[in-house]
């Protein structure tokens, strides 16, 4: 099942997602976030994409979900209980 609710205020677009959707690359609120002008976008799920904590990786979100977060300026996760602050390699942090 998959859950996502969706904030829009001013500049700022935020979605909270369940983390675990397999269907991430077909999902129009995806879509609608990748394609979206807002000047922030947040994406909050639950589990990890990298960690260098307890659970690791999630290598399905690695997949499936980092891609479309380099449309997105952060994605807050909770997973691991630690706070880590990771960007992709060429990227201004």
């Amino acid at each position: 099942m998959e859950r996502i609710q969706v904030l829009v205020k001013g500049p700022l677009s935020t979605q909270e997602t369940n983390s675990f959707s397999s269907l991430y690359q077909r999902s129009n609120r995806f879509i609608w976030l990748q394609n979206h002008d807002a000047n922030w976008k947040i994406v909050v799920g639950h589990h990890t994409v990298r960690s260098i904590g307890h659970h690791g990786d999630t290598m399905e979100l690695v997949m499936q979900l980092l891609p479309i977060l380099e449309s997105v300026d952060m994605y807050i996760n909770g997973y691991d209980h630690c706070l880590e602050h990771l960007n992709q390699p060429n990227l201004y942090t």
